[in-house]
């Protein structure tokens, strides 16, 4: 019987998360000229809004706005973050990477922080929260949460602050490519 049990948890669980990857998919994803926009709802209501721009193949990146679990993981030792040296960007946003090379790439270009530093500040402006910014996949989009906020026109001003980001990051991966590392073949 415990058999039977622990075959239908796999079963079941292997089922939820193919359908939870294959919702988190670009597949429907509107196309522009030089972004994607996907959509979520929930009973017809926008709730989340993901807007994607080409990137240069890189390191896998993952950038949020720092919350109390992720100060309290950090003051008893339970993760450890990767610091840009920018003490602001350090405070207020939360970096998930794996490669410690990535600081280097950071401290490279520090306009790319100040750009990430003030995406997230306007969106907050707007009454968006902005959940990640991830830079994955030869892609780098934004996740906002839109919840019970009217859909406004943000997608094109938002997209083209990620096309700038994109180009500081990829200008940084150039520049340190040579330093640490090809980034283009370690990471294809």
């Amino acid at each position: 019987m415990w058999f039977a049990f622990g075959v239908t948890t796999l079963l079941a669980s292997c089922f939820w998360f193919f359908i939870s990857r294959r919702r988190d998919s670009w597949k429907k994803a509107l196309i522009y000229p030089g972004y994607q926009v996907k959509k979520t709802f929930r009973k017809s209501h926008l709730t989340r809004l993901k807007i994607a721009v080409p990137a240069q193949t890189g390191p896998d990146l993952e950038i949020r706005p720092e919350r109390l679990w992720d100060r309290l993981g950090k003051q008893i030792g339970l993760c450890k973050e990767l610091q840009t040296g920018s003490a602001e960007f350090d405070r207020r946003l939360y970096l998930v990477a794996e490669d410690p090379r990535l600081k280097l790439l950071l401290q490279h270009e520090p306009k790319a922080l100040a750009l990430i530093e003030r995406l997230f500040a306007e969106t907050t402006q707007l009454g968006l929260q902005a959940r990640t910014l991830i830079y994955r996949n030869d892609k780098l989009w934004l996740e906002l949460d839109v919840s019970g906020k009217q859909p406004l026109q943000l997608e094109e001003p938002i997209a083209s602050q990620l096309q700038s980001i994109s180009r500081y990051l990829a200008g940084a991966l150039q520049a340190t490519g040579g330093l640490q590392g090809n980034w283009l073949n370690r990471y294809r």
